[in-house]
């Protein structure tokens, strides 16, 4: 029976594959930052500051204190992928030993179809990762990554002069973030430290000249003064953030009814040769609390 190519996965499927691209990257694979998922147009991350509430004993009223709540909003933005690949070429691969013969052959074999929308995911993963951190509405981009927000807010703790990491300085600076972490949180279970690939690999270089054993002993988890240290491919060479994962959010519609996958072979509608793949999905990224962030930027 011959396979030919005209599919559309929606509802919980959709979910399935939406959710592989978005685990795919580094950031919610290590559960970097708090993912809100079924979001259809916004969401809002409320936040409650508490002042110092504690005074002397005394028989009178008197109120001592703030609690203040507000919010900061998530408003996912659709994006779309729309790829083709002409099914001629496919003849000049190893793929057309598993087609059947004749030039007018309907029978793309299903791995291949597979493959094709794995290496999308695959690809398409590292771009969700950088723009989760790094998106810039003013540029190209649908929506501000997490950085970014936190550059045209302010409020942010960062070190006295950010400046591009070596092999030389990479623990010095460490260091002063380190310095800059609000008590209130540097014990939390959920506090890290996220590197740029580059920054990781520095790191490794620098801690191994001080202690030999580390080009010999393979690959180890990485921490400073105990935090765990989590490389971010989506970080920029020189970016290193400090937070909680509870100050960072992510938001995205996985059942949406405008997100969907589909295969469609344009031999059966308009006659071109083609397959053509869509993908349309929603995304947006969020903090909460600027001065709970130690952040180089450069």
């Amino acid at each position: 029976m011959a396979f030919s190519i005209t599919s559309t996965y929606a509802g919980e499927d959709v979910g399935v594959w939406i959710m592989k691209a978005l685990l795919g990257g580094d950031t919610l694979a290590a559960n970097a930052v708090t993912l809100i998922p079924n979001i259809k147009y916004k969401s809002i991350v409320n936040r409650l500051i508490v002042g110092n509430l504690l005074q002397a004993d005394s028989c009178a009223w008197n109120e001592q204190g703030t609690v203040t709540i507000d919010e900061r909003a998530l408003f996912p933005a659709a994006h779309k992928v729309n790829q083709s690949l002409c099914v001629t070429d496919l003849e000049q691969t190893w793929i057309s030993a598993n087609m059947r013969a004749g030039a007018l052959n309907d029978d793309i074999p299903a791995p291949l179809s597979e493959f094709i929308v794995e290496m999308m995911i695959k690809r398409l993963a590292g771009n969700i990762d950088a723009l989760i951190w790094n998106a810039d509405s003013g540029v190209a981009d649908e929506f501000d990554g997490i950085i970014t927000k936190l550059v045209a807010d302010g409020g942010y703790l960062a070190p006295a002069v950010p400046a591009a990491i070596t092999s030389a300085n990479v623990i010095a600076y460490l260091q002063e973030m380190y310095d800059l972490i609000p008590a209130e949180i540097i014990m939390d279970d959920d506090m890290y430290i996220f590197v740029s690939n580059k920054v990781a690999k520095l790191y490794k270089q620098a801690v191994a000249t001080v202690s030999a054993e580390k080009y010999f002993v393979g690959d180890v988890e990485l921490d400073f003064l105990g935090i765990k240290i989590i490389p971010i491919r989506g970080l920029g060479e020189n970016q290193i953030i400090m937070t909680t994962v509870s100050n960072l959010f992510v938001g995205t519609d996985l059942e949406s009814d405008f997100a969907e996958i589909r295969t469609i072979d344009m031999r059966e509608t308009t006659g071109d040769d083609t397959l053509r793949f869509k993908m349309r999905f929603k995304l947006d990224a969020q903090y909460a609390y600027a001065d709970q962030v130690v952040l180089n930027t450069i």
